[in-house]
């Protein structure tokens, strides 16, 4: 009995041996495959990324720009303002004097 056992193990064992190291490679296979896609789509969005933050740069120095455009147009405006309001004070005091 005991010259029967081994080989009674080697008979089922090295199928099922064979069997898990497919199963084992072909889930490796994929899992490469997965790996290898994964790389070519981290590197486009990290292009993605790049040309997003550069134009985001672009439009953030844009408004700045504007931004300083505004604050002139509306100083001059503001001193234009305090112009009339001076104006308005110096002929109402004209006209109350008369």
């Amino acid at each position: 009995m005991s010259s029967e056992l081994p080989s009674w193990i080697n008979t089922i064992a090295w199928p099922i041996i064979i069997l898990l190291l497919g199963v084992i490679g072909f889930f490796l296979k994929q899992l490469i495959r997965e790996i290898k896609e994964m790389n070519i789509s981290i590197g486009k969005l990290t292009t993605v990324t790049k040309v997003q933050e550069k134009d985001f740069s672009n439009l953030k120095e844009g408004c700045y720009q504007k931004h300083i455009i505004v604050d002139n147009r509306l100083n001059e405006h503001a001193k234009r303002l305090d112009d009339h309001d001076r104006n308005i004070a110096v002929l109402k005091s004209k006209s109350n004097e008369k």
